[in-house]
């Protein structure tokens, strides 16, 4: 049940553990509805869910940012980069470029 142009999707499944977790990817799998699933600990992965308008915030934050310390550098125009594709794949805020 794969889409023609299948596009990143991510559900939230509040206050359950690992164990659970891994027996709902199973189940999708199994079921067929998705392959490869990834489970990201919380521990491990802070995991933001956030609007264009905020994504575009943080875009223009991160990339002003981009030059001012070599030793961030990496992780910031990692993040600047990821952003700015994120935005080009839909419809621009009004002042993005």
């Amino acid at each position: 049940m794969q889409q023609e142009d299948p596009v990143y999707w991510s559900i939230d499944f509040p206050d359950i553990d690992r164990k659970t977790a891994e027996a709902i990817v199973d189940s999708v799998e199994e079921l067929g509805l998705a392959t490869d699933a990834i489970i990201t600990p919380p521990d491990v992965f802070m995991t933001f869910h956030l609007d264009v308008d905020t994504v575009s915030a943080l875009y223009e934050a991160v990339s002003s940012q981009v030059q001012s310390s070599s030793e961030v550098r990496p992780i910031l125009t990692g993040l600047s980069d990821a952003l700015a594709e994120w935005l080009t794949e839909r419809e621009a805020p009004e002042g993005y470029e």
